[in-house]
């Protein structure tokens, strides 16, 4: 078996930082091209245009809910139209459907994609996904910041719907004739929900400027050294009946943009009707213990694939000894998330997580000296096992069912004992 370490090291530290529109983004891409090639993968490149962060959204909307306020003290209808405006692309961009960000500039990026073919006809696709960029450091990446990240954002989104209301209730009070000063008085109150939309852009402001793009050794070569060596083992022994994809993708930091244009261009093969396809994200699998992601995105998110979810915990028990964790990813845009919001099966494997954040979230210290070697060979046995459970699965159709627990069709007793265990399988997933 292939040590992902080599990988890591390699990504992390030979190439370094792989900042969107780098050198560094586009060496990393090209590597993982090299490697896919040495184990005789097929291999192509998509090349697409993204801006280079998803923050910078988040400015744009947060200046302008500040403008609403600013502009109720002039037309209460105006301030109401523009924050109403805000509500709805500030939850759009937040579950990855972009809108503000088209209008920032763009620059290129890629992604790299390889294939196992199955041995027979695939009926089914497993893809594996691991971005592999690199984002700035930041103040949130500090770690008392970083473990509140999620409740920040939700109080930036209680913020903006506040501002709404108030825009709302100015309406109806000039309606009402309610005097002017108690809507001022109003207008005073929620000032302190502005006044934190503008330190929370502040502190993104000072990231985008001052920070410098990390090294990114857990976030994510850690995820793509598993990919590429979970390719290898696959290419070398292919699954019967499943083909696997291995996906390295471009601007991940921009909101999942390589995953959004891969899902773009590949919507048909994808979501053919006579295939079923599942996609496994590895991300940040370098640091602590090996857990699946329940819930992922920022704000409310999106849960995980209920099969592959159940399919990963009881794999991981009977055929590599170990019992899988469930965490959380609430911390940014993954892969997996990106998937989901758009109704695929899929699921996020990642490291040890605590308030749905994990170790080097937009920090200088994620280099790969503080990677961990035994979480990585976790990551890559559990993937391998993940995938080779999804082709031998024989999980019933909507033409089989299932048979109660209890029930006799066959007076011969290995019969019987045999459809008990399958029916506690069956049960089981």
């Amino acid at each position: 078996m292939e040590l992902p370490g080599k990988h890591v090291l390699y990504i992390s530290k030979r190439i370094g930082p792989r900042g969107a529109g780098t050198e560094g983004e586009a060496a990393a891409a090209s590597y993982v091209r090299r490697s896919f090639r040495e184990h005789d993968i097929n291999t192509s490149s998509e090349d697409f245009t993204s801006w280079k962060s998803d923050y910078t959204a988040l400015v744009i909307l947060f200046s302008l809910s500040i403008g609403a306020y600013l502009l109720f003290l002039l037309n209460y209808t105006l301030s109401f139209l523009l924050s109403g405006l805000i509500f709805i692309l500030f939850q759009m961009e937040t579950y990855s459907w972009s809108t503000v960000s088209q209008v920032l500039p763009k620059t290129g990026s890629s992604n790299v994609i390889g294939k196992v073919p199955s041995e027979n006809r695939a009926s089914k696709i497993v893809v594996f996904a691991a971005n592999y960029d690199s984002c700035k450091n930041s103040p949130f990446g500090n770690r008392l910041f970083a473990r509140f990240y999620n409740f920040f954002y939700l109080l930036a989104f209680v913020s903006i719907t506040v501002i709404t209301l108030m825009g709302i209730a100015g309406l109806g009070g000039s309606l009402l004739k309610i005097s002017k000063e108690s809507i001022h008085l109003m207008w005073l109150l929620v000032g302190v929900f502005p006044a934190y939309l503008l330190l929370l852009t502040l502190m993104i402001v000072s990231g985008e400027i001052w920070g410098r793009y990390q090294a990114g050794a857990n976030d994510n070569a850690s995820g793509v050294a598993v990919m590429i060596c979970a390719m290898a083992e696959l290419a070398e022994r292919p699954l019967e009946d499943t083909q696997v994809w291995g996906v390295a993708t471009g601007r991940g930091f921009a909101g999942g943009r390589g995953m959004i244009e891969f899902l773009k261009r590949h919507k048909n093969e994808l979501k053919n009707e006579n295939v079923t396809t599942y996609i496994i994200n590895l991300d940040h699998i370098g640091k602590g213990d090996i857990k699946i992601f329940a819930k992922e995105g920022p704000l409310i998110g999106f849960r995980c694939n209920n099969f592959l979810r159940r399919l990963a915990l009881d794999t991981s028990r009977k055929l590599i000894h170990a019992r899988l964790g469930r965490g959380k990813c609430r911390v940014k845009k993954s892969d997996s998330m990106v998937a989901l919001a758009r109704r695929f099966k899929a699921i996020g494997i990642g490291g040890n997580s605590k308030g749905g954040t994990y170790f080097g979230f937009r920090s200088a210290k994620d280099t790969s000296d503080r990677i961990t070697r035994s979480s990585l060979d976790q990551a890559l046995k559990i993937a391998v096992a993940l995938a080779r459970a999804i082709d031998s699965d024989n999980k019933p159709g909507p033409k089989m069912k299932l048979r109660r627990p209890g029930r006799k069709t066959d007076t011969s007793t290995e019969v019987q004992a045999d459809n008990g265990n399958r029916e506690k399988e069956l049960i089981l997933q």
